[in-house]
């Protein structure tokens, strides 16, 4: 009887152990999965960041920066497609993926407003006589005008229209061919802040291949001088200035390149820029008149107002009325007068200092 009741109890034991085991299974079969991470917000940023990315192109951004940014959300598309990620995660992603838009949009080169145009011909009309002005100056225009007689004799002629850097038409200069803007307000091109663009197409490289000139040396002009660099000088009220990129071969002869000058006296910087790129910033240590503000304009001891010349330094009336040295009255290029051997495209002169980005975009805009 005593071992009934133990065998009784055994399987008793058995049954309840077998009994806790199935229960102890199925308690762990149904317990709930981890939810899934909300990416509602994480798709919706990473569609915005895709709707700028697949409009951006080099033009408009630096291809390093597009290609930062492309990085970043590819490695959020990557986080939209884990079914393992944790909320934490996807937030942290969020916050990346924000910040890098955020960092992309800023890289934007920037474009130049339109206030700030104060001179801008791209010779497309190849007009015979004179050139309307695109800039907000609208009223001045530039006129042909051949070299001086004095120097040249019956050997000049009007400047003449080339093919330009992206189609149309760039003005070429020779023997002392020029252009004049007359009937202008001074004021108007003599404020702390200046910038001068231009493609320029040298003949060969001569010191006195001239690009604008606001009175010479007496106010500002920007020029490429010999071995091949971009020179502007401007005067200030701390003194004169002459400087140029310190980078020989900047403009080989006969190719088109983009220059561009930014004076900025407030901040006491002078930049030169070579086909977009930044290639030398002056400060005051190096250039003093920067210290200074823009200079009065030139009082010619001709009593009159000189033209802003375009491809030529001044005019022979000037120069026969100020410039006591000897020689200058030459058509010899390297010792003589100071002209442009070459042509012209995109010119253009703004009353403000560009920034790198705006140089840039002017840049890619134009460029071939």
């Amino acid at each position: 009887m005593k071992n009934l009741i133990k065998n009784i109890l055994g399987v008793v034991l058995v049954a309840l152990a077998v009994s806790l085991s199935f229960s102890t299974c199925s308690k762990n079969d149904n317990t709930p999965a981890v939810p899934q991470a909300d990416k509602t917000t994480l798709n919706a940023v990473l569609d915005s960041c895709q709707n700028i990315l697949n409009t951006a192109t080099a033009t408009d951004y630096p291809q390093a920066s597009i290609t930062n940014f492309q990085t970043v959300v590819s490695a959020a598309k990557q986080v939209v497609s884990d079914n393992t990620v944790t909320q934490t995660q996807v937030d942290n992603m969020v916050m990346q993926l924000r910040q890098a838009m955020a960092t992309f949009l800023a890289s934007a080169y920037d474009v130049i407003p339109d206030a700030a145009v104060l001179l801008s011909f791209n010779f497309d009309d190849a007009n015979p006589a004179a050139i309307p002005n695109a800039g907000t100056l609208s009223t001045l225009q530039a006129t042909l005008m051949a070299g001086p007689s004095q120097i040249y004799g019956s050997n000049t002629a009007l400047p003449t229209y080339v093919d330009g850097v992206k189609g149309g038409k760039a003005i070429h200069f020779t023997q002392g061919s020029h252009l004049e803007i007359a009937n202008y307000n001074a004021s108007s091109f003599l404020s702390n802040t200046l910038s001068i663009a231009a493609w320029v197409k040298t003949d060969a490289s001569y010191p006195g291949n001239y690009i604008i000139s606001l009175n010479y040396w007496n106010n500002w002009k920007f020029q490429v001088e010999d071995h091949g660099k971009p020179f502007f000088t401007f005067a200030s009220t701390a003194g004169i200035a002459d400087a140029d990129n310190e980078s020989d071969n900047s403009i080989p002869p006969s190719t088109w390149t983009h220059l561009a000058v930014s004076l900025d006296l407030n901040a006491q910087t002078l930049s030169f820029y070579v086909n977009g790129e930044l290639t030398k910033t002056w400060d005051a240590t190096g250039k003093p008149a920067l210290e200074g503000t823009i200079a009065p304009v030139y009082a010619s001891p001709t009593g009159t107002q000189i033209p802003i010349c375009i491809g030529a330094a001044t005019t022979y009336t000037e120069a026969l009325a100020a410039w006591t040295w000897s020689g200058w009255d030459t058509p010899d290029p390297i010792t003589g007068w100071s002209s442009l051997e070459g042509a012209i495209d995109n010119l253009a002169v703004y009353n403000i200092a560009l920034t790198a980005g705006q140089v840039q975009k002017l840049y890619n805009d134009q460029k071939p």
